[in-house]
């Protein structure tokens, strides 16, 4: 079975009421609770965090919409994985430490018009996946990203052997 990568392309935490969030050079995950100085922070572990493939910003390039990083209130930003393909309940680790377990697609809402007007109706799916942080960890961009095996498949969980980012082991 191949390891399913990918890498951290930007990360943002707000603590406004707004939509979008500011970037930021790195994130704290910390479990059971999601993302440190980030408005959700404490109040939903199944939606702790929200995960955006960058594949979402490029079709709303492609659409006219040119937006930046953190506009669609998300706390990460991954290329080279395909989101909406992984099922609910794929563990997912965002740089060396951290672990989310993926949880449900974020539908679109009302609000995405405080971002433009047209946004929902532009947005070519869901607009990212929410998770819950079962390991903490900070995240920053570049950092890989990697789909960690079911735990149910050998009975091993996170420490079955996954290697680690590129250059290490």
């Amino acid at each position: 079975m191949s390891v399913k990568r990918g890498a951290v392309v930007a990360v943002s935490a707000g603590t406004d009421s707004s939509m979008a969030k500011p970037r930021r050079d790195a994130i704290r995950l910390v479990a059971g609770k999601g993302v440190e100085h980030d408005r959700h922070f404490g109040r939903n572990g199944a939606r702790a965090v929200l995960l955006v493939d960058v594949g979402t910003y490029q079709a709303l390039r492609e659409r006219g919409l040119d937006l930046p990083f953190g506009s669609l209130g998300e706390n990460v930003v991954i290329e080279g994985l395909a989101l909406d393909e992984l099922p609910p309940g794929s563990r997912v680790r965002l740089g060396p430490d951290a672990t989310v377990r993926l949880t449900e697609p974020r539908p679109r809402c009302g609000r995405l018009r405080e971002v433009h007007p047209d946004l929902a109706r532009l947005l070519p799916r869901a607009r990212g996946v929410y998770g819950e942080v079962t390991v903490g960890g900070t995240v920053r961009p570049h950092d890989p990203v990697v789909v960690l095996p079911d735990e149910g498949a050998d009975g091993a969980g996170a420490g079955s052997g996954v290697p680690g980012p590129p250059g290490e082991g």
